[in-house]
């Protein structure tokens, strides 16, 4: 007996396409387009269905200034994608932190789930909307956002898997 799958040419096709512009956000330091991290559950949910996606934190790493995370999306059916996601840390308490880990998990998987395509804000690399870094700094971009210093003290997580559906 096989599997069905989930992957259509319509699946395929509808991945590529270009996204809702109601779900582009746009960052006011830099004017820089991004996808609100519950926007891309929502994608996540619609395109491929709530039980056929996990997003796993691999491991967590914290620098003097952000929280580093290493995830891995999985999607029933394709080659696991993994990538990093920064959380500026400011300040030092239990809450700042769990900030930090929460804002890095979140923007983890939202650089995961673009390698799926366009619905993802893929497409946003495509446009001229880089900005360099003396010009961010000048426009007031928190420090932690402008380059997380590598001044490490490794911390390392068991593995985590949280499906969000």
């Amino acid at each position: 007996m096989t599997e069905e799958t989930i992957w259509t040419g319509e699946l395929r096709e509808k991945l590529q396409q270009p996204i809702d512009d109601s779900l582009r956000s746009i960052r006011n330091y830099d004017n820089v387009p991004f996808i609100k991290g519950n926007h891309v559950i929502d994608q996540l949910n619609l395109l491929f269905g709530e039980e056929n996606w996990a997003f796993t934190v691999l491991e967590r790493e914290y620098l003097s200034n952000a929280v580093v995370v290493h995830g891995r999306l999985d999607v029933k059916g394709a080659m696991p994608k993994e990538d990093l996601g920064v959380g500026p840390l400011i300040g030092d308490s239990p809450g700042a932190k769990k900030m930090a880990i929460s804002g890095a998990s979140t923007f983890c998987l939202k650089r995961c789930a673009r390698q799926f395509g366009n619905q993802f804000g893929n497409s946003f690399y495509d446009e001229d909307v880089t900005i360099d870094d003396n010009q961010a700094r000048q426009q007031g971009a928190p420090r932690a956002q402008q380059q997380a210093t590598p001044q490490r003290q490794p911390q390392r997580q068991a593995t985590q898997q949280r499906p969000y559906g």
